[in-house]
């Protein structure tokens, strides 16, 4: 599913070979769903639960209710979760921007193999050319000279 929305949206990485394109994408996705589950937990661990004090507001699924001071506590954590957030959304631009730079370098690769095998066939083709050439000048001359000579030494 990841692999064809990638080449849809980059029809040029269609010439890589899909286990490499595969592995790498599978890669940058587990660094991003770990550092995601990283600060899932963290989360977690900024907003405490209280038992209940007296007779304050009891919910139908349960009976814990926030203490004023962990409410406190947590708007006061809440720069920190942001700043989490802000550097793992940071941490997984950067993922996707290796996978990009890697795709990229794969691309250039792609191209210079062409390029080289472009270069070796026309050398073969240039080759092949002048062989001909040379066939084509040996047997004109032979025909031009031996047949002559030939005719004249059977007459």
């Amino acid at each position: 599913m990841f692999k064809k929305q990638i080449l849809r949206e980059n029809p040029n990485l269609k010439k890589l070979p899909s286990t490499k394109l595969i592995s790498k994408i599978k890669s940058a996705l587990d660094q991003i769903i770990e550092r995601s589950q990283i600060v899932e937990v963290k989360r977690a661990e900024n907003f405490k639960l209280a038992e209940p004090i007296g007779e304050k507001k009891k919910t139908k699924t349960s009976n814990w209710v926030l203490d004023e001071s962990c409410v406190e506590e947590g708007q006061a954590n809440g720069a920190d979760v942001a700043q989490r957030k802000a550097k793992s959304l940071t941490a997984e631009v950067k993922a996707i921007l290796q996978v990009e730079a890697a795709l990229d370098s794969e691309v250039v690769i792609v191209v210079v193999v062409v390029v080289v095998t472009v270069v070796v066939v026309e050398v073969v083709v240039v080759v092949v050319v002048v062989v001909v050439v040379v066939v084509v000048v040996v047997v004109v001359v032979a025909v031009v000279v031996v047949v002559p000579e030939l005719y004249f030494y059977c007459t």
